[in-house]
């Protein structure tokens, strides 16, 4: 069902149990698990003198961001591969995920400001709202569990293909039975 997996990581608490989650399904699946981070764009740093050495020093964290997160993975057998993106977090992932045609996006989220954001975060709560592929939002201060309860959101557009949607959820739920 699952044969690759997007974990968007940004070096935080909570994708650090992302990263976990990810992980545990990328095993449980045999999937490909593919680790990206977006950095901020630099057209910000236009007009610096060393604009190269303040470009390389993102580039260097970013990479630094999912060094971590292999890291937290290394006593698997996974199939792990990387991409460091510039650009606004959300529209990265976004375009990662269509990119590289991901079954599922896995993220963390600790929310922020707003009604949407209060309850997803913003990078989440984009992802969420323009993503086609199903997203496992992790929150702060979990620990990993087989899932228990599963939320299907829909919205008030037809679904074209019911069980295309609801088939994810469904080998969820069969491989976390006791």
């Amino acid at each position: 069902m699952f044969q690759k997996i997007l974990l968007a990581v940004d070096g935080s608490s909570h994708s650090d149990l992302a990263v976990d989650y990810a992980g545990k399904l990328a095993a449980a699946f045999d999937a490909t698990l593919l680790i990206v981070h977006a950095y901020a764009q630099t057209s910000d740093l236009l007009g610096y003198d060393d604009i190269e050495k303040r470009v390389a020093a993102r580039k260097t964290a970013g990479q630094g961001v999912i060094d971590r997160a292999r890291q937290r993975l290394a006593d698997s057998s996974l199939t792990i591969t990387e991409d460091l993106l510039e650009g606004p977090e959300a529209e990265a992932i976004l375009a990662a995920a269509a990119a590289q045609k991901v079954d599922l996006v896995v993220m963390g989220t600790k929310g922020a400001s707003g009604l949407k954001e209060v309850f997803l975060g913003s990078v989440a709560g984009g992802v969420i709202t323009r993503t086609k592929a199903p997203v496992l939002v992790v929150p702060e201060d979990v620990t990993f569990n087989p899932p228990k309860h599963i939320v299907f959101g829909v919205g008030s557009l037809p679904v074209e293909n019911p069980e295309a949607v609801i088939a994810p959820l469904r080998k969820i739920v069969e491989h976390c039975k006791p």
